[in-house]
């Protein structure tokens, strides 16, 4: 994702759990300091990273958890902006995508 980023000029770096400890570390500061747009990464990234001014968290495929979910789109708007959280999935993945519907909706009404 990351190539086809930057073969369209945007300035993209990536992190993974793959990555050797130098190459996390750089791609996060790169990041972090703003000489890089847009971070493509794994779940591997976020623990402990607060930048307040990201506009948009887009989920390339679907999360394991509501709980996953939450903690990743919640990294948007810490600043209080407007910011955007998309989910991409697949046709396949519409069972999952329903199961975690009906669990914010059990859990809504646990509310009331």
């Amino acid at each position: 994702m990351t190539y086809h980023l930057k073969q369209r000029g945007v300035k993209a770096v990536y992190y993974h759990g793959q990555l050797d400890l130098f190459e996390r570390n750089n791609n996060a500061t790169t990041w972090l300091e703003g000489r890089s747009d847009v971070m493509c990464a794994t779940n591997a990234f976020g623990m402990g990273i607060d930048n307040r001014d990201v506009r948009f968290v887009i989920h390339h495929s679907m999360p394991k958890s509501n709980e996953e979910y939450f903690q990743e789109a919640g990294r948007a708007g810490r600043d209080g902006c407007s910011s955007s959280c998309i989910l991409l999935f697949r046709f396949q993945d519409r069972g999952k995508l329903l199961k975690h519907i009906s669990e914010i909706e059990d859990d809504a009404h646990k509310l009331n």
